[in-house]
């Protein structure tokens, strides 16, 4: 069965809002960084619960997210012609990007309406990331290398990293008023 990725940004309490009657059906992973709160789910359908935000077919998949973390969205757009060579590039790789140290979890996401690739990883700090992202098998392990970019620079590659959201009201009250 085909599995589908879907995500959003907002303010934390308006994503919980949002979510609050898919809750029963879905598990919402929150993660945050000093720009924005991103809402995460898997699904089974292709249409999303969210009305904005983005939709991605799960191409591979190992582990299972946890409520804590360090998570990194490595956004890939690849020119058309070039979709089915990335694509068995980022296959091969997926068994060394799961096993890297300190991965918790890992997915293979292709935009359900763009050529635009995310690997998403969960490592269990940012510590690990950083660690792998200075080691010698950065190199032979950074998908980025094998997409075909196009011209116009606002399809390049790029990073988000977030942490995840602990539960935790106090907490996020305090981000929140930080932001404003």
């Amino acid at each position: 069965m085909q599995m589908y990725a879907s995500f959003t940004t907002g303010t934390y309490h308006f994503l919980k809002r949002l979510i609050q009657k898919h809750e029963h059906k879905h598990e919402f992973h929150f993660m945050k960084n000093n720009r924005t709160t991103v809402v995460y789910y898997e699904h089974e359908r292709k249409r999303s619960i969210f009305a904005a935000g983005k939709t991605y077919q799960i191409l591979a998949s190992e582990g299972t997210f946890q409520t804590k973390g360090f998570v990194t969205m490595e956004h890939i757009p690849v020119a058309s012609d070039a979709v089915s060579a990335f694509l068995g590039q980022a296959k091969n790789r997926f068994p060394d990007l799961a096993g890297r140290l300190g991965v918790v979890a890992i997915r293979l996401l292709k935009q359900v309406k763009k050529n635009e690739f995310v690997v998403l990883t969960q490592w269990k700090s940012d510590r690990y990331e950083e660690v792998w992202r200075t080691s010698p098998s950065y190199a032979f392990q950074n998908l980025q290398q094998f997409a075909r970019q196009s011209a116009y620079f606002a399809e390049r590659p790029f990073v988000n990293k977030y942490y995840m959201v602990v539960e935790d009201e106090e907490v996020i009250d305090e981000w929140e008023e930080h932001e404003e």
